[in-house]
């Protein structure tokens, strides 16, 4: 008996050895056979209890800002790729420096214009707005409420601001406690007053938390629905053909699942350049109703512009980087940057007297002329992965964008020169040519109009027209150089 059980136990134990041998080569195989998966962001993407986050892209960077649930301080998070956030401290601290309101610091938003930085908020159930330097502040508030509680019996709360192609702004607001009313002002051009009346013009199943995205010239609204204390809170949506309304009801795109319950109070993305779409968003996790959890997911449009119910993931989406281009140039040569725009494609970008122009460049133009419109292909000052436009017969000037005007200027050292001096290159947005993504504001390409040269976006105060005409002004072909 104890021979045969010695025999036994060496046959098992050969057979265990052979087992595992086989499922060692089985996954060296699989694992070198099977492509590896992309780096992605995870969800939750912030730590510890965040909610009601807006995201936008300043400076080369995405930006989230969140609920000021430290003490009633406002924190911005920053990201350079979707999955590293790092805290970027307080924007604004309502006790101290808010006169008008000391509590319920709620759902903040912030824009870019005339060259401020614009921070909307909700605090007292009143929205108010500070002025900033930069995308982190510091931030002064305006001293007195934007919005005041009540007014027109609609709650004042979560405030969000959309710029539309004409470069009118538009204040979305509104709650639950105010009969579910929502609330849209036309802003001033300065940004910090309103003109005109409230308009109260609801969509359908509204509670809270709107947010409004432009797409192929349809207006996107999207809101909260149901109370953000439970697993009833949820997105939904309805359409309109102006910022104003009205909406047209479309139906619910973000639920309670088995796992993660009462997703809501959002924000939409889009990649710069793309059809690319995210939402940022909060959402409860493991069945724990006491904190919420900022989180993201990719958006998706079927053929008829309707959005598709959004999955909630653990993984969250593919690392995304800005700021990169995609697009390989010869670097350190001299090159002239042409139109492509039907009509005008034998005009080049030019400098004169500091700024940019496009102007008709050919064979019989004068030495000066072609001089400047010949540039040296550099490496990005901020970014090598990117590009920087060397004046030929001013050599240590540089394209450099200021109040959204292209300039040639001379470069100082400053972070802010090389960031406003560097450009991204992308195919062209028109289908032909090269597009050239301002680094620093990568929503932004350099475009010519009415023969300057900005940089701009296809939505806001420097897009002039048309989507099609955007493209093609945005869009350029690298010729070779009048001035060698």
């Amino acid at each position: 008996m104890n021979v045969q059980r010695s025999r036994t136990t060496k046959l098992r134990v050969f057979f265990m050895l052979l087992f595992v041998g086989v499922c060692t080569l089985a996954g060296m195989f699989f694992s070198q056979s099977m492509p590896a998966s992309a780096a992605s962001s995870g969800n939750p993407i912030l730590p510890g209890n965040q909610a009601d986050p807006s995201v936008r892209i300043f400076e080369g960077k995405y930006w989230i800002y969140p609920s000021g649930f430290d003490n009633n301080r406002f924190h911005a998070w920053s990201s350079t790729d979707l999955s590293n956030w790092t805290d970027e401290g307080v924007v604004l601290d309502v006790g101290p420096q808010v006169s008008w309101a000391d509590t319920r610091a709620w759902a903040p938003d912030m824009i870019y214009r005339n060259g401020k930085y614009y921070f909307y908020f909700a605090a007292d159930v009143q929205v108010g707005v500070a002025v900033c330097d930069s995308p982190k502040g510091p931030c002064t508030d305006s001293g007195a409420p934007l919005v005041a509680a009540g007014l027109g019996g609609a709650e004042s709360i979560d405030p969000t601001v959309f710029v539309d192609d004409d470069g009118q702004a538009y204040l979305y607001s509104g709650g639950s406690a105010g009969g579910g009313r929502m609330s849209i002002f036309k802003l001033n051009a300065d940004m910090v007053s309103v003109n005109g009346n409230q308009i109260i013009q609801t969509p359908t199943n509204f509670t809270e938390g709107t947010w409004l995205s432009k797409r192929n010239g349809t207006y996107y609204l999207s809101y909260s629905n149901g109370c953000y204390c439970n697993d009833t809170y949820n997105v939904q949506y309805s359409t309109g053909s102006s910022p104003l309304g009205p909406w047209s009801y479309q139906g619910t795109i973000l639920a309670s699942n088995d796992v993660y319950k009462g997703p809501g109070h959002h924000a939409f993305l889009q990649y710069p350049g793309t059809d690319d779409w995210y939402i940022v968003y909060h959402r409860y996790e493991n069945n724990d109703f006491s904190q919420r959890k900022v989180a993201i997911d990719r958006v998706n449009f079927n053929a008829q512009g309707q959005i598709q119910p959004i999955v909630m993931t653990s993984s969250g989406v593919d690392t995304r980087p800005l700021g990169q281009s995609s697009v390989s140039l010869t670097r350190n040569v001299y090159q002239s940057l042409q139109t492509t725009t039907p009509g005008y494609s034998n005009a080049f970008i030019r400098h004169a007297n500091g700024d940019g122009y496009t102007a008709v460049v050919d064979n019989n133009s004068d030495t000066l002329l072609k001089q400047d419109a010949t540039f040296k292909v550099v490496d990005g000052l901020a970014d090598a992965s990117c590009y920087s436009f060397e004046s030929r017969n001013y050599p240590g000037n540089y394209l450099r964008h200021a109040n959204s005007r292209l300039h040639n200027s001379p470069r100082d050292g400053s972070a802010l020169f090389d960031q406003d001096a560097t450009f991204c290159a992308q195919a062209g947005l028109s289908g032909t040519g090269v597009s050239f993504k301002s680094y620093n504001y990568p929503d932004h390409y350099i475009r010519h109009y009415n023969a300057e040269v900005w940089i701009a976006t296809n939505g806001g105060p420097e897009a002039f027209d048309t989507s099609t005409s955007f493209m093609q002004d945005a869009s350029w072909n690298i010729a070779a150089p009048w001035a060698p």
